[in-house]
């Protein structure tokens, strides 16, 4: 008798155990798998999108002071120290060159935690030059700028006074090769927060980044340096993005 009823109480328990061990009514059965996703944010045939800003410095004898103007270049991504000749002073720019480059920021969804951002760039030439600084900046105006010396003037210091780092990297000892770096915390952010923006929709987010030397104090750099990465269509800088759904 006491046999059966220990039989008994034990499927009695594996009664209520599988009870207990039922699903909750609502939760789904299939489990989401996160899904891996390569992006790449490009520049090709965006509004004029490489290219650099002059800064030149001289002297006007007549008005015995320093003049200044500053000019507009497509295509080659160029950040570079030339010097005024004396009798001037060699501190004066002529000129000094950044680089900028625009960016078209897709709309994504990143839902697998930091996402692996690089930057692909080529350099294609360069002689001493200092290190890489690339920042980002939004125009006050219009893009591409007009030959008008304000908006110039407003854009090349706009590249070279932001304090949002997107990358840093060196000038690299050899010419006619593609290089990488990663991006900064902020420019991931930057780049999660515009594919999240326009995720869903066929619009994307305009990133303007600008291509500067690490320092700007005047006496900082010799004359004659400089470093030019192709900003042309399939050696144009690329942004790789790989993130999870």
């Amino acid at each position: 008798m006491c046999k059966y009823r220990v039989l008994l109480a034990l499927c009695a328990l594996a009664i209520v155990m599988l009870v207990g061990c039922k699903q909750p009514v609502g939760v789904p059965t299939d489990v989401h798998t996160a899904t891996t996703h390569t992006l790449y944010i490009t520049t090709d045939g965006f509004m004029n999108p490489c290219g650099h800003i002059d800064w030149y410095q001289g002297w006007d004898e007549e008005l015995q002071r320093v003049w200044e103007s500053y000019a507009y270049t497509n295509g080659t991504i160029r950040r570079a120290f030339y010097y005024y000749q004396p009798p001037l002073d060699t501190n004066c720019a002529y000129p000094r060159s950044n680089g900028h480059c625009l960016f078209k920021i897709p709309g994504f969804l990143s839902m697998g935690g930091t996402p692996a951002c690089t930057l692909f760039y080529y350099q294609t030439a360069h002689s001493g030059s200092a290190d890489l600084l690339v920042t980002a900046w939004v125009p006050e105006y219009r893009w591409p700028p007009y030959w008008e010396r304000p908006e110039q003037q407003e854009y090349f210091w706009a590249e070279w006074n932001s304090t949002d780092t997107v990358a840093t990297d060196v000038t690299h000892a050899n010419d006619a090769s593609w290089y990488k770096v990663p991006l900064s915390s902020w420019a991931i952010g930057a780049i999660v927060d515009s594919g999240a923006t326009y995720y869903g929709t066929e619009d994307y987010a305009a990133f303007y980044t600008g291509w500067v030397y690490p320092t700007y104090m005047a006496n900082h750099g010799e004359d004659g340096w400089y470093t030019d990465v192709s900003g042309s269509s399939g050696y144009a800088p690329y942004i790789k993005v790989v993130y999870e759904d």
